[in-house]
Formats: structure tokens, sequence, C-alpha cells
């Protein structure tokens, strides 16, 4: 067992077995003639949880795109049952767009068979517009 001598400018001087001194530096004594240090000065520590937090984050990550993808999937599978259900139970066969139309926009029958037909305007060049300048 390792007993503690002295401290000397962060340096240990330990007494191991048979009596023998050894000096750790930057070190705890501990065994036989032996300097460890704590777990959380070596690098390799500091480095393996930076991995594990980096892992764990992308992991998050993946999990909330899968996620999301998830949820658009089904609503779109929802849009596509309601569409479907429309299409089938549907007796007018409208299109969707004019489904939504209030029917005061929309003319009746009687009218625009009723109503004369117009030709379309002649075709001719762009109406000129004269525009006056005044001079200063």
């Amino acid at each position: 067992m390792a007993l503690l001598l002295g401290i000397t400018q962060s340096r240990l001087v330990c007494h191991g077995d048979n009596n023998q001194s050894y000096v750790c530096e930057s070190d705890h004594c501990c065994g036989e003639s032996k300097c460890c240090s704590y777990y959380y000065e070596l690098w390799w520590f500091w480095l393996v949880w930076t991995l594990i937090i980096i892992l764990m984050c992308c992991c998050v990550c993946q999990r909330r795109r899968y996620k999301q993808r998830f949820q658009q999937q089904r609503r779109q599978n929802e849009i596509n049952l309601i569409a479907y259900r429309e299409a089938h139970n549907n007796t007018q066969h409208l299109p969707l767009y004019l489904r939504f139309l209030p029917d005061y926009l929309l003319p009746t029958y009687e009218e625009v068979v009723d109503s004369p037909a117009t030709p379309p305007p002649p075709y001719g060049p762009p109406p000129v517009s004269l525009s006056v300048h005044s001079a200063p």
C-alpha cells in the first residue's frame, strides 16, 4: 500500500512496497510503485463522452425526422381516403374545385342557354394612350 510522504511542486513522493520511494508527477499514488491518474483527467474519457453525446444527438434528430415523415404520410393517407370517399359517394360529378364554389357565383343553366351568343371582340392594334407633356 502506497503512503503519501510529501507534496513538492505538484509532485507526489510516494512510499511503495519494500520501503521504496517513488515520485508521481501530476498523478496520484496507487498500487505497488504505480502512479495512477484520475479517469476524468484522461483524454480518451472525454473523447468517449463526446462521441456518446454526438451519437445521441444524431439518434434524436433521426427519430424526429422519422416521426415527422410518418405523420406526413398518415395525413396524406387520410386526405387520400377522404378524396376517395368523396369521389365514390358523390352523385354529381363536378370537379373538386367547383364543388366548393357558392351557387350564387355560377349562372343557372337557363340563363346560359337563353343568353345570345356574343362573338369575341375583333382583333386589332392595341390602343395607344396619348400623354401630354407640358413644357417648362
